[in-house]
């Protein structure tokens, strides 16, 4: 079904879509819900889901009792379009965001810099990115090698520094890899200026924090507590230890260049590797006994 008409004249407890030129806008209004989140999906979702996709997250956040705005692409523009802007310029000027006790946004990646960017734009008291772009532009990333498919011309002016975009918000957790060079550079952009950022570091797992977090049983429960306020740092860090007991975990952890290049390091891994169930040999990690 698409709704032509704006979000806030669509009676409480319907679910329904918002089309604009650039975006899909999977919206539901829980009957209750006293709280919105507002989400921006990674840009693989499209290829793997499909254009009939629904927003991300958007079945676990109803299930919380959250209302829910999730913003779906309908290309790799990193949601930079000006229609978006003024869709959200639109609604807050109608007093929509205003209507819920608690707006926060939540993205990945791509998604991960509009959670960022958007924040002040939907009064948004909460922010989760995982391992965000900052920008990619080149006067603020001239480092960054990936996307060879942006044009980075267009990130001259604009909406191209997430930094920008999260002055008012009480808390902003960014979920990364210090580890992954190109990532960590991309949040120490968010730092300057930005007290309320909160940075949680997940070494050794790369980009697809998302992924990870799940494997670990760590996705739901550290979305659900940040969300609803109730984030303990020291228990994030102890579940986090989980990614241990992930084989590829451990590939991935002696395929690091620090690692590699030294074999005191790749033993010293290897050697951690089997204590949790994975020897190392012949260049790889054996499964455990278990999976056998």
């Amino acid at each position: 079904m698409t709704n032509p008409a704006p979000a806030d004249a669509a009676p409480a407890g319907s679910r329904f879509f918002i089309n604009l030129p650039h975006y899909r806008i999977d919206m539901f209004l829980a009957a209750a819900a006293t709280d919105l989140v507002v989400t921006f999906e990674p840009m693989g979702r499209r290829k793997t889901f499909g254009e009939g996709r629904e927003g991300w997250g958007m079945r676990f956040l109803q299930g919380l009792g959250y209302s829910v705005m999730a913003v779906m692409i309908k290309d790799c523009d990193w949601y930079r379009q000006a229609d978006l802007a003024a869709f959200f310029a639109q609604m807050q000027a109608r007093g929509f965001f205003r209507s819920f006790a608690k707006v926060s946004t939540y993205g990945g990646s791509m998604g991960g810099f509009a959670a960022l960017a958007y924040a002040d734009a939907v009064s948004a008291d909460i922010v989760l990115s995982l391992n965000p772009q900052a920008s990619l532009a080149a006067a603020f990333a001239p480092w960054e090698s990936r996307f060879p498919f942006v044009d980075r011309k267009q990130w001259q002016d604009g909406l191209n520094n997430a930094a920008a975009g999260f002055k008012r918000v009480r808390q902003a957790y960014v979920i990364y890899d210090p580890w992954l060079a190109l990532d960590a550079k991309q949040v120490q952009l968010l730092v300057a200026d930005n007290p309320a950022l909160v940075r949680l570091k997940v070494p050794a797992v790369g980009h697809g924090m998302p992924k990870w977090l799940a494997e670990m049983g760590l996705l739901k429960p550290t979305v659900g507590a940040i969300l609803a306020g109730q984030f303990c740092l020291a228990d994030f860090y102890q579940q986090a230890r989980k990614r241990r007991t992930l084989r590829r975990y451990w590939q991935l952890l002696i395929a690091l260049p620090r690692v590699a290049k030294s074999p005191l390091f790749t033993e010293i891994v290897g050697r951690y590797a089997a204590q949790y169930g994975f020897p190392y040999r012949q260049g790889t990690f054996a499964l455990p006994d278990a999976a056998l």
